[in-house]
């Protein structure tokens, strides 16, 4: 069992494209779900490679270390504690490659919520370049 947010389905299919292919234990099986459900845990000791359609789910900080580590992108998610902020627009994402910022998104309620966003918007830019 963990406390952290496991990455969604889409974002899973997007990470693949992107290259991600850390070992994660759990995974989606991408074949039959129709939304972003629970992933299914598959064992350590099985070679998952021999399932088609499954995509890693590895959690959302997981999921941002492997992009600043091996993609050089920084993922930040920050809390605006200002009075006259709406309750939903909380949380905001700022993207940098190298040193560079690329892009701020939309505000958010959650952090979960924004980072998960923030991940799509690298992972799609990373396809992109491709």
């Amino acid at each position: 069992m963990t406390h952290e947010q496991f990455i969604a389905l889409s974002t899973a299919k997007l990470a693949k494209q992107a290259g991600f292919d850390w070992k994660c234990n759990e995974r989606y099986n991408g074949k039959y779900a129709t939304n972003d459900s629970e992933p299914l845990y598959v064992s350590s000791r099985d070679n998952w490679n021999q399932y088609a359609g499954l995509y890693s789910a590895p959690t959302q900080s997981v999921l941002q270390r492997w992009l600043r580590e091996v993609r050089e992108i920084i993922v930040l998610v920050d809390y605006n504690e200002d009075d006259d902020c709406e309750e939903n627009e909380r949380y905001g994402v700022t993207i940098y490659i190298g040193n560079e910022r690329i892009v701020e998104l939309a505000t958010y309620p959650t952090y979960e919520e924004a980072l998960e966003a923030g991940l799509q918007k690298c992972l799609t830019l990373l396809i992109k370049k491709q």
